[in-house]
């Protein structure tokens, strides 16, 4: 029987998640050699319970009988006691990523007629997990699809166009030895400044590979002396077996300048390579899912690929906490509910209760005063007690108003996906009322940055305040903070800047930015974006964290600007959750056309935005829009003209 046939597995809520980020954070630190990854998520569950309470359609069936037609996953034993089926992991020796309580369907039948429903422990009964895999890997265990590139030599070094992550399998006479990096010259460092590990098994052809995937673009191979054979060819051929997922529904970005469009197209391809079951970080360090890379990679994920599953999957195993914060981070766990919503708005259905929301309010909420602000301490595991970015340093004696916001933007987020009557409407109206009170400078128009300081602002604050609604009106201390910061620390938090930017009423100068900043990294001989910028002072663009390589140069946090240029140029826009409902209102600026195609739950919807020639009737630098709906989406125009789709809208703006 081939152990690449398609099969259904089934997994209780959130274990499936929950084991492929395991199975990632082991890959992740057997392939690394700086790897901090806090383990405050809860372990794989040894055992688990299935049932049926409906057989379905068939009256010759019990759920009984059906329910024993399922067979337990591999490495795991079942009983079946008082109608229920019990799965347990049977080698609890094997890392708990590898074995997890599942059921499979045998091959060649149909999945269950009837709703199967699991628990672990005593928790209680929900609806199990289906997904589709390969008979003999199951999903939680399953890599990325591969596809063979060759590398190319160039002047004793092995290269690629761009970065990927995979093995790379060579084809030598003699035992060779590999290091790899991002860039030349951290193929060329010494053995104490690599950031990964370069063990290599042979293979029954006689080629040797990586035992670790690896995240490189170059590699530099050599033959350990002695080990050559007389009469075997001397030449070294290096091919790597790169992760490669095909995206059915891409979407894409273009316009009159030429740097712009390729930023976009940059940023996407980051973004894509990524995407390893779980969005992870980067592909070389650390290679796990963080909340951060989360929050930013929704929406870039939304308007680049439209992959709902792979940002679903993340949100909800990072959801799964055992004790402290998401990540061991305070505001982690906010951006984990902040991006809830994004996830609802611009890729369609979340399954709330598999985010478990009211539990991390809870949680949070026993951190807060009655005035709703909030003092997270130290718990077990903490990370970092306050983040907000990497350079940011928060005074642990006060209140950091980007910290409130945030808190403001979670506790809204949630109380709008709970809908009407949710508990946390008006906690969350609390929060507001105290961060304007207590922060908010009337008399500058400013906010500060910590509640009740009487100086001192930076952008954080104002970035959040507008993000999340907050209030507080538009002054000009307001644009002049957002307007004065070239950029707002890393990539993370500059992209959330700029989004700030231009909905604070400059979006050419949000557009300039990005030419400016991510054009910086393509200067540099960037082919995906970095963890942060190139220094100003002219440090070394390769280093990080103290270490010579230690800065990632293909990071998901950088992927940006694959949302950021049509929502903003051409002004593409989710009204209701899901692209129900949409708005497009292009702003070309300097731009004489831009185009852009989303990858809505849909299907695609398009825009083309282009500069009219001057008539009698068109005003200069008029601009002819068109869209291309599909159905299910409805554009609503500004004077509040409405077109459902499917159909092609046109008209002229002044």
């Amino acid at each position: 029987m081939s152990t690449d046939a398609d099969a259904v597995w089934i997994y209780p809520a959130g274990i499936l998640e929950l084991a492929m980020l395991q199975r990632i954070v082991h890959d992740g630190f057997a392939a690394g050699r700086h790897v901090d990854y806090p383990a405050t998520a809860r372990e794989v569950p040894a055992r688990a319970e299935f049932r049926m309470t409906d057989p379905g359609p068939d009256p010759r069936a019990t759920p009984a009988t059906l329910l024993r037609e399922l067979q337990p996953a591999p490495g795991c034993a079942a009983e079946f006691v008082d109608g229920v089926m019990v799965v347990t992991s049977a080698d609890r020796l094997v890392p708990p990523a590898l074995l997890v309580p599942a059921l499979l369907v045998p091959t060649g039948r149909a999945a269950p007629p009837a709703p199967i429903e699991a628990r672990v422990g005593a928790g209680p009964w929900e609806p199990a997990t289906l997904r589709r895999g390969p008979l003999g890997r199951p999903p939680h265990r399953a890599e990325q699809p591969t596809t063979v590139v060759p590398m190319r030599e160039v002047a004793g070094m092995f290269e690629l166009e761009q970065p990927v992550l995979g093995r790379p399998v060579i084809h030598c006479n003699g035992v060779p030895t590999l290091v790899t990096g991002e860039s030349r010259d951290e193929a060329r460092a010494a053995a104490a400044d690599q950031e990964s590990r370069f063990d290599l098994v042979q293979r029954a052809d006689g080629s040797w590979t990586s035992v670790h995937r690896l995240g490189f673009r170059f590699a530099r191979v050599t033959i350990e002396p002695g080990t050559t054979t007389a009469a075997a060819p001397a030449a070294i051929t290096v091919e790597v077996e790169a992760a490669q997922t095909a995206h059915p529904r891409r979407g894409a970005f273009a316009c009159s300048e030429a740097r712009l469009t390729e930023i976009w197209s940059v940023a996407a391809d980051t973004l894509e390579l990524c995407m390893q079951g779980l969005m992870v970080d980067g592909i070389k360090r650390d290679r796990m899912p963080w909340m951060g890379d989360q929050a930013l990679t929704a929406l870039s994920n939304a308007y680049a690929v439209g992959d709902a599953q792979i940002a679903r999957d993340s949100l909800v195993a990072l959801a799964q906490l055992d004790h402290g914060y998401v990540n061991g981070i305070s505001d982690y766990s906010l951006w984990l509910l902040v991006t809830a919503g994004t996830l609802v708005r611009f890729l369609g259905e979340l399954d709330l209760a598999a985010a478990h929301l009211d539990e991390h309010l809870e949680r949070l909420r026993a951190h807060a005063d009655e005035h709703g602000v909030l003092r997270p301490p130290a718990l077990p595991d903490t990370f970092v007690r306050v983040f907000i970015d990497w350079g940011v340093t928060v005074d642990p004696g006060r209140d950091s108003t980007a910290l409130q916001l945030l808190w403001f933007w979670a506790v809204s987020t949630v109380a709008r996906l709970q809908g009407e009557g949710s508990r946390w409407a008006g906690y969350a109206e609390t929060i507001r009322r105290t961060v304007i009170d207590r922060a908010w400078d009337d008399r500058a128009g400013v906010w500060r940055e910590y509640l009740d300081d009487i100086a001192g602002t930076s952008p954080y604050p104002t970035v959040l305040a507008i993000l999340s609604g907050a209030g507080g009106r538009l002054t000009p201390g307001v644009l002049d903070a957002l307007r004065e910061a070239e950029r707002v620390g890393t990539p993370f938090m500059t992209s959330f800047a700029l989004r700030a930017l231009a909905m604070a009423g400059d979006p050419g100068l949000a557009v300039d930015r990005i030419a400016r900043l991510w054009g910086a990294m393509l200067d540099e001989g960037a082919r995906t974006f970095w963890e942060d910028f190139p220094e100003p002072d002219g440090g070394s663009p390769l280093a990080m964290y103290g270490r010579p390589f230690g800065r990632s140069l293909c990071h998901a946090w950088a992927s940006g600007p694959a949302a950021l240029l049509p929502e903003i140029v051409c002004g593409v826009v989710p009204l209701a959750d899901g692209w129900r409902r949409v708005r497009v209102e292009p702003l070309l600026g300097a731009l004489d056309w831009a185009t852009a195609t989303v990858p809505t739950p849909f299907g695609a919807l398009r825009v083309e935005a282009r500069r009219e020639q001057a008539t009698e009737t068109v005003a200069s630098r008029a601009t002819a829009v068109t869209v291309w709906l599909p159905a299910g989406v409805t554009l609503e125009r500004a004077d509040g003209s409405t077109q459902a789709g499917p159909g092609e809208v046109r008209w002229v703006s002044p």
